[in-house]
């Protein structure tokens, strides 16, 4: 008696599966299905192989490569499936085993419906013929995908099946996002840790010693989808970068950020940002625009966190070498007398990448005197003299200058608007047969360059727009920075953020310890 491998496949998830674990009904119907073949034919069902939720070009099948193996070894003498398509759609596993290994381990292939049966003389180009189009219905369909995926992420939609941290799915509209209050608190609490000066590492420590719950044990609590490369149960450094760097914090969209190679390649690339559809407030923010472009910036600076503490010092990449334009590094040494001593120094001095003459360190606690004593005296003349907000600049030009740009933009959004209803009413000239196929291409690949021109204006547009109004808040709240302080004691990271844009660092006057400090302002 012939031993026979039933084998089932099943590409996408099936809504009539009762758990994660049960078959879907449709590979519960190849089951029967083949059952009832193979005893009609006296065959012994040897075992039945299934998997459930594979593409027909995986590779990595669990069941597809068990039966392989049971194959290789003598067990099977006979692979039974519905169809060719169900054992593989790739032309080159087609080859490889059914119309090679298969052979060479005298075993026969059988498919049901599209009857393909390698012991019958002159299917094998049946089997190829068939084995080319389901590849091709496989390449159509992932073209397919790709282009519905396309045209809703330029809709606005989101195709993510999963919600970040911060956020659920709607249930209304399964395409949006709305905030989970308990996740977006911890999501505000490390951006302003990190807003605040502490590092990676310090806020990794305050979250797992708080007893906080990291994004894989929260859904798995809250029984909420998890991404399959969540697995760690403790914050990690990744996480807190992977959050402080996520835009979807600040109400924005940005997909297609990384795609497979092809639809027989699982390895994924990573595309430019040109390359990405990105949506503009699509849902509400968990972050402000100010407390965003902070970190941002901060992130942007690459700032080295203190190895024991984990924490940025206070005056970190805003502290640079008048000579040579090179940051003025904080380092520390010991005495004789075990006590430590911080200074700061200039980095292209000392690391030789500059042709530097600026060699006389800074003690820091000299550094944050200083700039003490220079934000006291400006709050002091902020007291005596109401008017020296007159004093800080406010570019007038800002609100012409946005008034312009949004003119700009809804011309340019009217015109792509017209491109599209003319392309429309060329198609349907096509269509008519009043417009040759030929005329109609090169029409619409004019109004495509004309169109991606103008959403690419758009684009730099509305940057521009959302760093004016940026400015114009800054300028409007310098009023409120400066009066909301009296006299400060101690600082802080967030104080000099608030007051002190740099500070530049001359050389020593030779024979004197004199040297020029020079404070550009923030406010």
């Amino acid at each position: 008696m012939k031993n026979v491998a039933i084998y089932c496949r099943l590409s996408a998830e099936d809504d009539d599966k009762r758990a994660t674990t049960d078959d879907s009904d449709s590979i519960q119907n190849q089951k029967s299905m083949l059952i009832t073949y193979a005893m009609e034919r006296g065959w012994n069902v040897y075992k039945i192989y299934s998997d459930d939720d594979y593409s027909g070009v995986d590779k990595k099948r669990p069941e597809f490569n068990q039966m392989i193996a049971d194959c290789e070894s003598g067990k099977i003498d006979i692979v039974l499936c519905k169809t060719q398509s169900r054992f593989s759609r790739d032309m080159a596993i087609i080859e490889e085993y059914i119309h090679d290994k298969f052979l060479e381990w005298n075993i026969r292939f059988v498919s049901v419906v599209d009857n393909a049966d390698t012991e019958v003389k002159g299917n094998k180009k049946a089997r190829q013929i068939n084995g080319l189009i389901n590849e091709w219905y496989l390449e159509d369909l992932s073209d397919n995908i790709k282009k519905t995926l396309k045209h809703m992420r330029e809709s606005g939609k989101r195709t993510s099946g999963h919600a970040p941290y911060g956020y659920a799915k709607s249930l209304d509209d399964k395409h949006k996002l709305i905030i989970d209050p308990v996740a977006a608190e911890v999501v505000k609490n490390i951006f302003n840790m990190y807003k605040s000066g502490l590092g990676w590492n310090k806020i990794v420590g305050v979250l797992n010693d708080s007893n906080i719950l990291n994004p894989y044990k929260y859904k798995s609590q809250n029984g909420l989808r998890i991404r399959k490369d969540y697995t760690t149960e403790l914050w990690n450094i990744g996480t807190i970068r992977y959050i402080l760097n996520n835009e979807v914090y600040i109400g924005n969209l940005v997909q297609g950020k990384r795609q497979k190679i092809s639809y027989k390649n699982t390895k994924v690339k990573t595309n430019a940002r040109d390359e990405c559809v990105i949506t503009v407030n699509a849902h509400e923010p968990i972050i402000d625009t100010e407390t965003w472009t902070a970190v941002q910036e901060r992130l942007a600076s690459v700032s080295r966190p203190l190895k024991k503490s984990g924490e940025i010092h206070i005056f970190s990449q805003k502290v640079y070498c008048a000579e040579c334009g090179k940051v003025f590094a904080k380092t520390a040494s010991w005495k004789n007398n075990g006590k430590k001593f911080e200074y700061v120094r200039c980095k292209g001095y000392y690391d030789k990448s500059m042709n530097c003459s600026n060699s006389k360190y800074m003690p820091y606690s000299k550094l944050e005197e200083i700039a003490l004593n220079e934000i006291n005296s400006l709050l002091e003349k902020y007291a005596e003299d109401e008017c020296i907000l007159d004093k800080i600049s406010y570019d007038n030009n800002i609100d012409s200058s946005i008034i312009a740009l949004e003119s700009e933009h809804k011309d340019l959004s009217a015109t792509i608007s017209k491109k599209q209803s003319y392309f429309r009413a060329l198609y349907e000239d096509k269509l008519n047969g009043l417009l040759s196929e030929e005329d109609f291409v090169n029409i619409k690949v004019g109004f495509q360059n004309d169109i991606a021109k103008a959403e690419e204006r758009i684009s730099i547009i509305s940057d521009k727009i959302r760093k004016y109004d940026l400015k114009k808040s800054k300028i409007e709240s310098k009023s409120d920075i400066i009066s909301k302080y009296k006299r400060i004691e101690i600082l802080d990271r967030n104080i000099i953020d608030e007051f002190i844009d740099n500070i530049k660092i001359g050389s020593c006057i030779e024979g004197n310890e004199f040297r020029e400090i020079a404070i550009q302002w923030a406010v």
